[in-house]
């Protein structure tokens, strides 16, 4: 049995401002540090097989905190939605810029698409390839995997088997929130945890 410990990574100075991100970086806060050694504290006793990140830096730098690791490997699939225009732009600015296309995005993510940018079928798409990618590589053992709220909470509901137009129901995949998924020959999932922040009570 092999089994996946999937996370978000840790507050950055953009989830702060409450801008949108996208592929554009942004540096973890102070907060989000401590966010991914509280994480790393929870699950130190687990032998990793192998640790992948998204490419993008605050994944990357949340993936070496919470593994206690430099090497990191990445899937360039594990990145963030592309929100084209919207990226570094704040969600206050958009609302005013792209009123209907902002509601889309939260109430109806399977209909959205961003200007100059992706879909959640497109994030849907590429999900399934880094996911089956780490699978064919991975037979039984533990793997961590340190990517972004939109993309993670796809590839969740790809193995609960639900619906694009779910993409933002509870669960809250919250700042290195906790998802456990048992992976049985290559196809059969058992969700075992989904979105668990314990490990950040009393921050």
């Amino acid at each position: 049995m092999l089994r996946l410990y999937l996370t978000r990574h840790g507050q950055t100075q953009s989830n702060l401002n409450k801008i949108m991100q996208g592929w554009h970086n942004s540096e973890l806060t102070e907060l989000g540090k401590n966010q991914a050694k509280k994480l790393h504290k929870r699950i130190k006793h687990i032998d990793f097989e192998e640790v992948y990140s998204s490419p993008l830096k605050r994944a990357i730098d949340t993936a070496k905190i919470v593994s206690g690791r430099e090497n990191i490997k990445t899937i360039d699939n594990l990145k963030e939605i592309g929100l084209g225009v919207w990226e570094s732009r704040t969600q206050e600015e958009i609302k005013k810029t792209h009123a209907d296309l902002f509601v889309n995005f939260w109430e109806y993510p399977h209909i959205f698409k961003a200007e100059e940018g992706e879909s959640f079928h497109d994030v849907k798409e590429r999900a399934k390839k880094a996911i089956n990618v780490i699978i064919s590589k991975h037979d039984e053992g533990n793997v961590l995997i340190v990517t972004h709220a939109a993309i993670l909470n796809v590839i969740m509901l790809l193995f609960n088997n639900k619906d694009l137009s779910l993409v933002w129901q509870p669960p809250v995949q919250q700042n290195t929130a906790l998802n456990i998924v048992e992976v049985y020959n290559s196809n059969n999932y058992n969700v075992r945890l989904e979105g668990c922040t314990y490990h950040l009570d009393n921050m």
